[in-house]
This record gives structure tokens, sequence and C-alpha cells, in this order.
């Protein structure tokens, strides 16, 4: 019966060992989700920001390979 007890304590602590790193997991998934987001959101910013200067550049790289 003591075996019994003490197997079942050792299931319990392992499954909450289990819970917390599934729980980190998911933190640091949702950390670099909120990182990408914040990187995407300034490349938006800045292309909108931006765009007589991609034009720009377009365009002369338009030119550029025209004259060649």
């Amino acid at each position: 019966m003591a075996e019994l007890r003490e197997q079942i304590q050792l299931d319990h602590l392992a499954k909450l060992d289990i819970e917390n790193n599934y729980r980190m997991l998911l933190e640091d998934r949702d950390e670099v989700i909120k990182v990408l987001k914040m990187q995407v959101v300034r490349a938006i910013r800045k292309a909108i920001s931006m765009p007589k200067l991609y034009a720009y550049r377009s365009l002369r790289h338009l030119c550029h390979i025209k004259q060649q």
C-alpha cells in the first residue's frame, strides 16, 4: 500500500512538472509572437512613411536597367 501511495505521489509531482514546463513553453511562444508582431508593425509603418523614397529607388533602378 505504501508503494502505491509513493507511486501516486511521484505521478502527481511529474504531472505538476509537465504542466509547469508546458506553461513556460506557452509563455515563450507568446513572447516570440509579440516580438514578431511588433516587427511587422514597424515594417509596415516604415513602408507607409517612405513610399516616395521606395518609388524613387525603384524608378532609378528601372532607368538604370533600360540604359544598359
